[in-house]
């Protein structure tokens, strides 16, 4: 996958199109990034193909951690750490400080004041060191304690954490994309509808599926 890779619009016009329920087959597209906005008139849809999907959850982690507390739910994580990844508890401490520090590397640029910066890094190293005491391979108190202690930051220490039990990171954010479209399209858009469009249970369908979604956007 690549992050600056785009289909056609058509293709997205396509899947718009093909949703049957539709009432009206008269609307309007336009690019929006990777992805397209369409307006029927009611409401404003994006259409997004599961590799797009992909791709900003991929900018999330490389470019923009900020986003990863607002765009993912915490029960996501509980779901990776109990149904998705095996987890040894030594090796995943060491990966939690390693996402940390990534972490605060990002933070730095948010600070005018290098002491500033230094004394709230310390402050937080004082509540990783909590973090780590009360997690014995208990991934619900590993949560509990991260929501409680700063859910901000910790659960994204946690949801990078996650992300380097993959090998390959491109996995990681297939699966990403997998449960929010399938275990909580609440979260994905504005939480009014996903209708998914393509194949089902085929070999590549992935391939093939785009996610239709209302959006607060201005056409």
């Amino acid at each position: 996958m690549s992050p600056t890779r785009k289909r056609p619009l058509n293709e997205y016009v396509e899947a718009f199109a093909s949703y049957a329920p539709w009432e009206s087959k008269k609307f309007h597209t336009r690019p929006n990034g990777r992805h397209a906005l369409v307006n029927d008139g009611t409401a404003i849809y994006q259409v997004s193909h599961f590799d797009d999907l992909m791709a900003d959850y991929a900018t999330f982690f490389r470019v923009d951690l900020g986003m990863i507390y607002i765009e993912f739910p915490a029960e996501l994580w509980q779901l990776f750490l109990t149904e998705k990844i095996t987890i040894n508890s030594a090796d995943f401490i060491i990966d939690l400080y390693k996402a940390w520090q990534q972490f605060w590397e990002s933070e730095a640029t948010l600070f005018e004041k290098k002491d500033i910066y230094q004394t709230a890094k310390s402050d937080s190293y004082q509540k990783f060191n909590q973090l780590v005491e009360k997690f014995n391979g208990d991934t619900d108190s590993l949560l509990e304690t991260a929501i409680k202690l700063d859910e901000t930051e910790f659960l994204t220490v946690i949801a990078i954490a996650i992300k380097l039990q993959y090998p390959q990171e491109e996995e990681f954010y297939r699966e990403c994309v997998r449960l929010m479209t399938k275990k909580f399209p609440d979260q994905v858009g504005d939480g009014e509808m996903l209708v998914k469009v393509g194949p089902e249970d085929q070999p590549n369908s992935e391939n093939q599926t785009f996610f239709i979604y209302t959006v607060d956007e201005d056409f």
